[in-house]
């Protein structure tokens, strides 16, 4: 009998990988717990050493609504830890870590709950992290550790320890935890750093440095504290979230640690009164911020949505405008596929006759007849496939002569005058190809069936107010009076989705522009497509 040890084996080294990627995460939480906490014990003010502000505490709600249950047990160890560093009794120290680790575990728990896996990019999060879950942690967190030490040190009165630990540890959730969770829950690179965001860094920091320092004294220091907030808004709006928080959580580093050390507008009063003026300026200063980032975070993720959904829009009007064009691009298509047959069958016969320059004049000629068959292929699954959606600077000229080239083989078109006054040499266009040929053919194939047989379509581009027009008149009878002209769904076409005109007004917004229709110079409809142009001008290949 053959024993195989090959499955024991990996099982044994895959339990060793999992123990010691237990044993790092312990290490590293415990270790950032520990850190934060030598921090918070750094910063603070009057004769009984109240901290301003106490990291660990969001340390440990991230760490728990990152980790889970994993996070728990060094969060335990490492504040009991601390705690018995700081001279108080074993009891009183376990005491402390529990409560510790029992208020990371209820604010990540509320935090999921009611948030979800955040990374405060919905414009609730930021009052359900502050207001709910920082509040319940820090409320945990203060009332164990005030009780722990009132327990040791029995002159310290309980009631005013207690607000006053719930204060810091607020303080440390309000600007650690956003910090932690943005950056552990993102996983997209970071933006290329730009010149925007070194000037809004260093005037962010220099502002900090000026309002929260002695730099300028007397009664303008409190006044000149809120000088921050205008970098920080700027911040919120401008930058990636991960660097935005970062720079959050600097500048009230830098607030906390100028009251510590007695500077700024923030100190030298009572320490309760400069405790209190410190963290209602910073409460305020972490609200706003959140807030505005959480709501252009939340308005960029709806501008991307309603980008795809107007691509997916496109392509089902791309979709539906080859199908009303199917008889025609089906006619195109026949007339290489027969040529290909004839040619093929003359070179057979030149071959078997000995006509070597006649059958070699044959298969050129098929070569060509594939060419085109494959060019009308092309051009069909690059227009239906939405090949060519990113932007990118475009000849008027060229983009018009692709939609002409595209319509030639539409029984619609084919009975119709199409006149084209467009000069080679515009002012490019920044557009997305596919979408600006769709606006096109949408406008043109209205034109050409609201004009008839016999009827004149005219196409005409001009330059001004830094704009490029386009405009498509027919001499048809005319738009129908009705407000609902661009509204999707609403079509006098007996077999029409309504959907060609509500479409091209988007992919004309959508680009900065705009699709209005009016009255012509021919007498009929006129539909004006205006984009922004670009400087650049050169002549159309």
């Amino acid at each position: 009998m053959t024993i195989s040890l090959g499955g024991t084996q990996r099982s044994s080294e895959n339990l060793f990988h999992r123990a010691l990627k237990l044993v790092a995460v312990w290490l590293a939480v415990g270790l950032a717990y520990h850190i934060a906490a030598r921090i918070g014990s750094g910063v603070s003010i009057g004769p009984m050493a109240i901290s301003l502000f106490w990291p660990s505490s969001g340390v440990a709600m991230a760490a728990v609504a990152l980790l889970g249950r994993t996070a728990m047990p060094p969060l335990f160890l490492a504040a009991t830890w601390f705690y018995l560093g700081t001279d108080v009794a074993l009891l009183y120290a376990v005491i402390a870590g529990a409560g510790a680790t029992a208020a990371a575990a209820t604010g990540a728990w509320l935090l999921h709950r009611l948030a979800g896996e955040t990374t405060l990019d919905r414009s609730a999060d930021p009052a359900i992290l502050l207001f709910i879950a920082a509040v319940a942690s820090g409320g945990i967190s203060g009332l164990t550790g005030a009780a722990a030490m009132a327990a040791e040190h029995g002159a310290i009165m309980f009631t005013e320890m207690w607000w006053v630990c719930w204060v810091a540890h607020f303080t440390g959730i309000a600007f650690i935890a956003p910090l932690i969770l943005v950056w552990g829950r993102r996983r997209d690179p970071l933006p290329r750093f730009t010149a925007e965001t070194g000037l809004i860094v260093a005037g962010s920091l220099a502002l900090a440095g000026i309002g929260y320092t002695n730099f300028i004294g007397g009664a303008l220091m409190e006044t000149l504290s809120y000088a921050v907030f205008p970098g920080l808004i700027l911040a919120a709006i401008r930058m990636d979230t991960r660097i935005t928080t970062a720079l959050l959580t600097i500048t009230a580093g830098i607030a906390i640690t100028c009251t510590a050390w007695g500077h700024g507008p923030f100190a030298g009063h009572d320490p309760m009164y400069d405790l209190l003026s410190l963290h209602i300026h910073l409460t305020i200063l972490v609200m706003t911020i959140l807030v505005i980032m959480a709501a252009t975070e939340e308005r960029l993720r709806a501008d991307r949505q309603s980008a795809e959904t107007l691509a997916a829009l496109a392509q089902a009007g791309r979709i539906s405008a080859l199908g009303e064009m199917a008889a025609g691009l089906a006619h195109e298509l026949n007339q290489p596929l027969a040529a290909l047959k004839s040619y093929a069958q003359a070179a057979a016969r030149m071959t078997d006759s000995g006509d070597a320059r006649g059958a070699r004049e044959a298969v050129t000629r098929i070569a060509a007849m594939a060419d085109r068959a494959a060019a009308i292929l092309q051009g069909i699954r690059g227009y239906i496939g939405g090949r060519g959606d990113q932007a990118e600077d475009i000849a008027p000229a060229i983009s018009v002569r692709e939609v002409i080239r595209l319509l030639e083989n539409d029984p619609v078109r084919r009975a119709v005058t199409i006149d084209v006054d467009i000069e080679e040499d515009l002012p490019f266009v920044h557009a997305a190809p596919v979408q600006l040929q769709q606006v096109l053919v949408n406008v043109i194939r209205n034109a050409c069936e609201a004009t008839g047989p016999g009827g004149t379509v005219r196409l005409h581009a001009e330059t001004g107010d830094g704009n490029l027009t386009i405009s498509v008149d027919d001499d048809g009878p005319g738009l129908p009076d009705r407000p609902d002209l661009f509204t999707p769904f609403a079509s006098e076409k007996p077999n029409g989705l309504g959907l060609g005109l509500a479409i091209s007004k988007r992919i004309a917004e959508a680009h900065g522009g705009t699709l209005t229709g009016g009255t012509g110079p021919l007498g009929g409809a006129r539909m004006t497509l205006k984009l922004p142009a670009r400087a650049i001008r050169r002549a159309a290949a």
